[in-house]
């Protein structure tokens, strides 16, 4: 597991390293990407590079969660939709689409599977608060239904952003809304 950073030149080398490897992985293989390049690269030894990472994965599940962690304080404004969504599900699509470089770099290199497994992690842990865009009306499987659907909204927006963003955003939202507070046996969409 990585470490976070407590001093402002650590945490700016932290940032520095996860940048340089979302760079690298835009031209690089994953697989050919080594923690020397990077560490020559930011001007970092590969001491200081242990010191945060336990390895190469360490750096991408640290870019993926800053990613990710920065939903909390983000500005953007969702504006003309009709319906009635919930605003933070409509914004963390948008969000997510913003993200363009990283779902590139993740879908170029295969590795879509660490944005799935980083956002059920933080959902899990409710970061994004996440509880209150489902109704759920059994609690007793309330974290099921939270995983099974952030499995399918990650899917979703992968599979949609792969495609060049084919449907429109207000389509995308409407799609979502309607898997999460329809259940699929009655959903009309669903044959």
């Amino acid at each position: 597991m990585y470490k976070r950073c407590v001093t402002e030149g650590a945490a700016q080398r932290q940032r520095m390293l996860e940048d340089c490897l979302l760079k690298k992985m835009q031209d690089i293989p994953y697989q050919q990407i080594f923690i020397s390049d990077l560490c020559e690269e930011v001007g970092c030894s590969r001491k200081a590079f242990y010191r945060y990472y336990n390895g190469k994965d360490d750096c991408l599940n640290a870019l993926i969660d800053r990613t990710l962690m920065g939903f909390a304080s983000y500005q953007g404004k969702v504006e003309g939709l009709k319906g009635d969504y919930p605003a933070d599900l409509a914004k963390y699509l948008k969000y997510l689409m913003e993200q363009k470089e990283l779902l590139d770099a993740l879908i170029k290199n295969e590795l879509s599977r660490a944005l799935l497994e980083r956002t059920l992690t933080h959902v899990l842990n409710e970061e994004y608060g996440a509880r209150r865009w489902f109704k759920a009306d059994n609690t007793k499987y309330s974290e099921e239904i939270l995983l099974f659907s952030f499995s399918g909204i990650i899917s979703l927006i992968l599979k949609w952003h792969s495609t060049g963003y084919k449907r429109t955003f207000e389509e995308m939202v409407g799609i979502l809304m309607q898997l999460i507070t329809s259940p699929l046996a009655t959903n009309p969409h669903v044959k």
